[in-house]
């Protein structure tokens, strides 16, 4: 496997990439972000995608060396705005998470080499022809086995061509069942949220391993939507995170924000907002940062509103036209 950068760092900041994210599972990974820098929870995503698969179909007349050669790269990525925080986790996680689906996949290509290998000998017993089959017909599904099986049959008078693309199908089986049985094991020892809509050919999670502040374990699909994500979040991580689609007042001020337009609008709301919550002489590029949007500063001056307020981190999102409010009443607030 090599590794090679597929999930690294957004050019976006928090708040838009909570308010604008590019995906879902770039949303599920910013919401977890204050949780995981100030190390409540470990947090690590996973992305293995498939390259080309070479094999030496020439050498198939004598039966040398029919395994397809699958070439993987990966990468980890880390959700966290503090960059220690960030090599801790990978250097803990990281090694282990390559070795494992490293041996699974190697596992599985062993497997089926030999199953290949058995089926292709004359002089390998009824039985054990009978079992490779059994294994093969397990590991790559019914439809895939009687291609395998005419493969097996016709090799010798076959185009290249013919058997390259018997050789991709079970090359993605495999990559596929590989992928399953390393979010089983995974989802053993924590939450695994799999992105089942990642290309054919890609294997992308996010993994919360057990720890002091995470007992729960399972396997979840990533859900559609913001709201879907934080409640399931809220059920993974209990006490963590929360959230509420209530309507008061800030979260009045958070719709109207998402209406406006112009720019003096959006500053003369700003304005007002200082005054009434704050104070009009606050810098809110020193306290907030710059957006590339004028309106973001709306919902992160109503975000450090409602952190001061309740003293732990607090922050306004939208979806749709309904504002949300997420809580982390574990990340307390210092002044």
């Amino acid at each position: 496997m090599t590794r090679v950068p597929k999930c690294g760092e957004t050019r976006l900041s928090f708040y838009e990439a909570l308010l604008q994210p590019v995906s879902i599972f770039d949303y599920l990974t910013t919401v977890v972000t204050p949780l995981v820098s100030t190390r409540l929870v470990s947090v690590i995503t996973m992305v293995v995608s498939m390259g080309n698969v070479e094999m030496d179909v020439n050498a198939r007349m004598d039966g040398v060396d029919l395994e397809p050669k699958l070439h993987l790269s990966f990468d980890f990525c880390v959700p966290a705005w503090d960059g220690q925080v960030v090599d801790d986790v990978l250097g803990k996680y990281g090694p282990m998470l390559e070795e494992l689906f490293e041996r699974v996949h190697n596992d599985y290509i062993y497997r089926i080499d030999k199953a290949f290998y058995t089926l292709m000998d004359d002089k390998t017993s009824p039985g054990d022809k009978d079992r490779a089959k059994e294994l093969l017909r397990e590991y790559l599904g019914e439809s895939l086995f009687g291609n395998i099986m005419w493969l097996v049959r016709n090799i010798e008078g076959l185009r290249k061509g013919q058997v390259m693309e018997v050789m991709r199908k079970i090359a993605i089986a495999i990559f596929q069942r590989v992928g399953e049985e390393v979010t089983h094991l995974l989802g053993e020892k924590g939450v695994v949220i799999r992105d089942p809509g990642v290309p054919l050919g890609t294997y992308r999670i996010l993994w919360i391993p057990q720890g002091d502040n995470t007992a729960s374990t399972g396997v979840y699909d990533l859900p559609g939507s913001k709201t879907q994500v934080l409640s399931l979040l809220k059920s993974a991580l209990p006490g963590l995170i929360d959230y509420s689609t209530n309507e008061d007042e800030i979260t009045r001020i958070a719709k109207l924000a998402q209406r406006l337009d112009d720019k003096e609008d959006i500053n003369t709301l700003i304005g007002l907002i200082n005054k009434a919550y704050l104070h009009p002489g606050i810098d809110t590029k020193t306290v907030l940062g710059v957006f590339t949007q004028r309106k973001f500063i709306v919902h992160a001056l109503l975000s450090f509103i409602l952190t001061k307020r309740n003293g732990y981190l607090t922050y306004i999102d939208i979806e749709g036209k309904n504002p949300i409010v997420i809580t982390y009443p574990k990340t307390p607030y210092n002044t």
